[in-house]
């Protein structure tokens, strides 16, 4: 599937473009339908793994994953939620190509990469207020 997606990327065009890929292959979402992305989460508007439309972002990511083996492992693993999105690739890694992409000329990535960078920051935040909450309630049962 990651070769269909550059494939289909190939000549730059993202989702929120003329030609760019709306979805992934064989997704037969489309609109407001629950599970379509469009109700909380991601920088997309769906909840992390949502079904929403790949934007150029997401390519570019896939695109230097499919570049780099030495990758492969881990972001296989963060597919198999063996590893956490958090651990699977450093946003300082994703920022440089970014940086590069916007450098090049694609102006769409730095406020998707932005969006992507709030939307994780609170889920950190909502993290952590859980493992408070969870040792405080075994503090208490203690």
């Amino acid at each position: 599937m990651i070769k269909s997606w550059l494939k289909m990327d190939r000549d730059g065009a993202g989702a929120d473009e003329p030609g760019g890929m709306a979805s992934p292959p064989g997704d037969q979402s489309s609109g407001d339908q629950p599970g379509s992305g469009s109700e909380t989460g991601n920088a997309e508007g769906g909840g992390e793994g949502a079904a929403a439309p790949v934007n150029a972002l997401d390519c570019l990511v896939i695109r230097k994953v499919a570049q780099s083996p030495e990758l492969h492992p881990r972001f296989r693993a963060q597919i198999e939620r063996t590893v956490s999105p958090f651990d699977a690739l450093s946003p300082s890694r994703i920022l440089r190509w970014v940086a590069a992409g916007v450098a090049g000329g694609d102006r769409r990535l730095l406020p998707q990469f932005l969006a992507q960078a709030r939307l994780m920051a609170g889920y950190q935040r909502e993290l952590k207020g859980m493992r408070k909450a969870l040792a405080q309630g075994e503090q208490a049962a203690a």
